[in-house]
């Protein structure tokens, strides 16, 4: 709000991120009149599902729910667990600032390779040069250490379908934002929980909600 004063916006209006995404698709693809669609937004820190329903044109926002504590590098820290504590215990190797940084961003690498490959390696010698070899994970092995999150995705599809009063059949469409819904494990949940629904992969969808916000800002009334 603050930088918009600053830069001398006279009027300044606040869009929940869900509502900005589903105003993107709104505009951008053809949604059958009376679809019930769920927008999943997983971000980096945080988690929104919204269900809106297009009527005569118009989106309505039937429940919009989600964690604010919740996001995409909660799974970012399930893999630098994992490999902090096997650098230790298999080559002794302790974390200084530095280091802790180099394995944050290892670590987001090896989650997005997962998504797209079976198998994923760190190399050991990017934080000790005196020491060769390299630690697997697989696909498979991520996800299992990564039940606990999925049980929250989970929770929270649940109870925005409880506020809704919809059940999973009735989702016409769901559609796949935030930089999160990019994991292999997240689709998969998805599809499995609404697998009558048409599944809206974006090739970019970290961008949905700012394209959104601008069309949303492009389209309110003006005085000029």
């Amino acid at each position: 709000m603050e930088a918009a004063k600053l830069a001398g916006w006279d009027e300044i209006e606040l869009l929940p991120e869900p509502v900005a995404a589903a105003f993107a698709y709104f505009n951008e693809q053809t949604i059958p009149d009376n679809s019930n669609v769920l927008l999943f937004d997983l971000g980096g820190g945080t988690l929104d599902v919204c269900i809106f329903k297009i009527q005569n044109n118009l989106i309505e926002i039937i429940s919009n729910t989600g964690d604010s504590k919740f996001g995409g590098r909660d799974f970012d820290t399930v893999l630098i667990n994992y490999f902090k504590n096997a650098l230790s215990t298999k080559y002794g190797i302790s974390f200084v600032k530095h280091k802790k940084y180099l394995l944050m961003v290892k670590c987001q690498k090896i989650k997005e390779t997962l998504s797209v490959m079976v198998n994923a390696s760190l190399d050991v010698d990017d934080f000790d040069t005196t020491q060769e070899g390299n630690i697997q994970i697989s696909q498979e092995g991520f996800h299992k250490m990564c039940e606990i999150l999925l049980n929250k995705v989970k929770n929270t599809l649940n109870a925005a379908l409880h506020s809704s009063n919809f059940n999973a059949n009735q989702i016409h469409k769901v559609l796949h934002v935030g930089g999160g819904s990019r994991m292999l494990m997240i689709k998969q949940l998805l599809r499995n929980m609404f697998p009558e629904a048409e599944h809206c992969i974006e090739e970019h969808p970290d961008e949905v909600v700012a394209i959104g916000a601008a069309y949303y800002a492009y389209n309110l009334p003006s005085d000029s």
